[in-house]
Formats: C-alpha cells, structure tokens, sequence
C-alpha cells in the first residue's frame, strides 16, 4: 500500500500547468497531493486528495504536505520569495520533502532579479533535488486570457510587432514536469520551447486553418494594446505586465528554440498547428 510520502504534493494545482501535472501523474498511477486555495470546492478525482493550501498562510503548510517527499512548486504571483516562498521551503524540507519540480520562465537563470531565479538558487541552497523548467510564452495566453479577441473580432490584438516567439504547449510542460519528478537524477534544467519561433502573421495563419475563417494581426502600438486592456478591466499592473512581455518578444528576445521538451519527453514539441487544431473550440 502507498504511504503519504509517496504522493506527489501540487502547488497551484487548480492552475494551467497544475491541472496538467495532475492528469499526467493520475495518469502514471502516482498519488497526488492537490493544493490550492479553493480546495473545498475542487471535486476530487480517483488517486486526487485536494487540500487546501495558500503560501501566504503557513497553517496551511504541514496538512496540505501531508509528508510528501517530492513536489511541483511555481511561484505564486504576489508573494514575496523571502517572506513567503524560502519560509515555506524550509518548513517543507524540514517535514521531509527532498525533491523539487520548479516552475521557470525562460531566461531566468540569467536574470538574478526576477523572482524565479532567485526561488532557484535557494533551493540549491537547501541541497534540495531540483528539476528547474524554463518555460517559454504558454500557447495557451491565446485560448485563454487573449481568445475574446480572436473569438469575437477574428484578429490578434498584441502588441508584439514583427517579433517572434518559440512558443510552448502547457501539456507538454506538465509533461516534463512528471517525467522529472519521478526521474532519479538530483539535478535537472530543461528549458522548454516550441519547435519553432513564430511570428503573429504566423500564429494567424494558423489559426485562419483550424477555425476556417480569416484571422488577422493588426499589429496594434504598446500604448493602444495597453488602453485597450484598460477598458476592458484588467488590472493596471497586470496590462503593464504584458506590455512588457510582448515588448520583450518585439525586440527578438523571446525567439530561442530549446531541445528540453525533446530532452525531456523523446519527442518533438507541440507544433502550434495541432494546438490550435485541439483548442479550437476555445475560439468558436
């Protein structure tokens, strides 16, 4: 019979790539430990213990570990690494969890200020096992928090210009995430792109072929993108955000194709046409 050490315990499991990590764990018949904030409302599936679990709350911290050696951490956007995160890690550690699948963005590991390459170097600190998952743009922005303009306007309303982006499934992510959380390695990095770096004329001729009808890329200024989003309620901080992450992918800067995905799973990446081919009901 399995112990509770044996499960796998979820940060942010009610998320994009939490959800995904615990359909491909279920998958594998490994127990998983579910945490999120709303737990009491998650139903809970077969080899699923939802608990609840809020970073900025350390009562929350033992029961939802429930002794779990092995874990998927991602950085709760709004917490503090130093007051929240490293505290919590600690605690963990000291209830007996050894193992660590760490939710990257691409480039971190070069850039020292950003809270997840700081996150990184303190597990490495504590000699906990790392699997480190450099994530690229998420496909999934596009059927998600960008689809009303694709579904309502058939066009791509970003400010990105002619820049381009390598792209990454949120499947395949979770994907590399399981494999390295069983893997027996002490220390992994796999940086984890699409096969290719594509622009928005791109990505709209796709989407074009999987929904049947023409999108288009206006290719709308950051000032515009940015009061658009005003007026549609997003949050100053969070439009400011984006800005600066298409501004990132304008200036060539986010178009390094990785082999992790390949590295990690032996096969190629997610194109983009069979993501948009799989979620193009997200659009209709």
């Amino acid at each position: 019979m399995l112990s509770s050490s044996d499960a796998i315990f979820v940060v942010g499991a009610t998320g994009r790539v939490g959800a995904a990590l615990v359909e491909a764990l279920r998958a594998r018949g490994v127990p998983v430990r579910a945490g999120s904030r709303r737990a009491e409302r998650d139903s809970t599936a077969p080899g699923v213990t939802a608990v609840a679990f809020d970073m900025t709350d350390p009562q929350t911290w033992a029961p939802a570990l429930g002794g779990a050696r092995r874990m998927f951490l991602m950085w709760p956007p709004g917490t503090s690494p130093a007051q929240h995160v490293f505290p919590f890690l600690e605690a963990a550690q000291r209830q007996g969890l050894a193992r660590v699948a760490f939710l990257s963005v691409l480039g971190a590991d070069k850039v020292g200020f950003l809270p997840h390459s700081k996150i990184a170097a303190r597990l490495g600190e504590l000699g906990l096992e790392r699997v480190l998952l450099h994530a690229a743009y998420f496909m999934q922005n596009l059927s998600t928090i960008h689809a009303e303009d694709i579904r309502e306007r058939d066009e791509l309303y970003l400010p990105m210009g002619a820049g381009r982006l390598a792209m990454v499934d949120v499947v395949d992510v979770a994907e590399a995430a399981c494999v390295g959380l069983l893997d027996a390695r002490e220390q992994i990095s796999w940086d984890l792109t699409g096969a290719a770096a594509l622009s928005l004329d791109d990505v709209a001729a796709e989407l074009s072929e999987a929904l049947g009808r023409p999108i288009r890329y206006p290719r709308p200024g950051a000032w515009s993108f940015y009061r658009s989003q005003l007026r549609r309620g997003t949050a100053a901080g969070l439009a400011r955000f984006m800005v600066a992450e298409y501004t990132h992918a304008r200036l060539g800067l986010a178009d390094r194709v990785a082999d992790g995905v390949r590295e990690a799973l032996g096969r190629a990446p997610t194109s983009f046409a069979e993501f948009a081919r799989r979620e193009r009901d997200a659009w209709r």
